[in-house]
């Protein structure tokens, strides 16, 4: 059983997407580092936009072509959005890449790892992380490291990296569920776990 949420983006998502990186290009990370080409932003973008169309909170600034480290403030977390194009709707045993470069770098208290489904215009939500759960729940593979994917191609990979199956994922309800708490007591979130 997996606990994913899918969400439609023909509803005016992609074309936020479009119509922003028409007017920006690409983004360019506070420390400089280039984030991806057209369509990985594109796929990004559309996940950003997604994300918080389903927590509820305004879009990203898309006016600010600069990237600081998260997306959105939910449940008082700095959340990033990670988002990755795919054919094939997710299953449990996929996984999701953070870099290490962005985890020492980047002010993300959070993330939520999405699967953007082009053809179907479908976005999925995957499951969600602390910051230091990645080193906890990932597997790290460092620059260099040989890997045979699931078609048997072996694949070498140029920077460090974690990799995360989303059946290590805490369901995003759970992240939902944070905001509820800190409504119900009118203040804040006193544990900060689920």
């Amino acid at each position: 059983m997996n606990n994913f949420i899918s969400i439609p983006t023909d509803n005016g998502i992609e074309d936020e997407a479009r119509k922003w990186h028409e007017e920006h290009g690409f983004v360019t990370r506070v420390d400089g580092i280039r984030v991806g080409n057209e369509r990985e932003q594109f796929v990004g973008t559309v996940g950003e936009i997604g994300c918080c169309e389903f927590f509820g909170v305004p879009w990203p600034k898309l006016s600010d072509p600069l990237d600081y480290g998260y997306d959105f403030v939910y449940a008082m977390l700095c959340v990033d959005a990670k988002t990755a194009a795919r054919h094939v709707p997710p299953h449990p045993n996929y996984v999701h890449t953070v870099y290490k470069r962005q985890y020492d770098k980047l002010s993300a208290d959070a993330y939520v790892f999405l699967t953007f489904i082009e053809g179907l215009h479908r976005l999925v939500l995957c499951g969600w992380l602390y910051h230091e759960e990645v080193r906890e729940r990932g597997l790290f593979f460092a620059a260099g490291s040989k890997v045979v994917n699931d078609s048997g191609h072996e694949i070498v990979y140029e920077t460090d990296r974690w990799q995360i199956e989303y059946r290590n994922m805490r369901p995003v309800h759970d992240l939902k569920m944070l905001d509820e708490y800190k409504d119900r007591d009118g203040g804040e979130d006193e544990a900060g776990v689920v």
